[in-house]
């Protein structure tokens, strides 16, 4: 893995810079590279005029070296940063999976949520999410837990609560089978494995609590294969 990631915000002047001003100033009077790595439709500098040929030819004039990485197939289809997110944002867990070579994962901090789900026998672990992180689309998925090291089946929901609500903000809310801990306040990561069912407004409180039986013994069956 990396040993360091360095994050350089992006703003109103650096969009600015040509290709080799971008060069100049990142490159080699702030990193000062001697071996620079990018991807085969790599772009920098002013409206993305800088391409991985042009990068080499700097890198020549500069000094330091440039390796273009070719793109990474997957039956026939090229990964990327886009297709990626498309396909988590679609619920589509499973080919995302495949594409990075791991689970997609949420971390988030559990926050007190409305308590419906204990009442139903069902409590839930409500996750706070930071603003940037990418959430996959609204459903019902079957996952894992990852808390202090140990590892427990559960099931998610995401969505906006339609049984109880109009318009509630997006919740992300985790049923972590053969768990009992009050962790209000701790960190909790979900590795999400397959989707199970779409987001469903309920008629009834019943219908709810069946489903979600339905959901959880679905989720444990998908979550013990994984």
């Amino acid at each position: 893995g990396l040993d360091l990631l360095i994050y350089n915000s992006f703003n109103q002047e650096i969009s600015k810079w040509l290709p080799e001003e971008f060069v100049e100033k990142i490159i080699i009077s702030k990193l000062n590279a001697k071996h620079v790595f990018v991807g085969f439709n790599y772009s920098f500098g002013y409206r993305g005029q800088g391409n991985p040929e042009l990068l080499v030819k700097l890198g020549e004039k500069y000094g330091f070296k440039v390796s273009v990485i070719s793109p990474v197939e997957v039956d026939g289809q090229v990964v990327s940063s886009t297709l990626v997110r498309e396909l988590i944002e679609n619920g589509d867990i499973k080919r995302a999976q495949k594409l990075l070579g791991y689970n997609p994962m949420l971390e988030g901090t559990v926050i007190r949520g409305e308590q419906r789900g204990s009442k139903i026998g069902f409590p839930t672990a409500n996750l706070q999410i930071a603003a940037d992180m990418l959430i996959p689309g609204k459903g019902v998925y079957a996952a894992k837990a990852y808390y202090k090291d140990k590892i427990y089946n559960c099931v998610v929901n995401i969505g906006s609560k339609p049984t109880f609500h109009e318009n509630h903000p997006i919740a992300v809310e985790a049923h972590i089978m053969d768990f009992d801990k009050e962790i209000y306040g701790e960190p909790l990561k979900i590795f999400f494995i397959d989707k199970i069912r779409d987001e469903k407004k309920f008629g009834s409180i019943d219908e709810l609590v069946s489903q979600i039986s339905q959901d959880r013994d679905r989720a444990y069956q998908i979550a013990s294969l994984n």
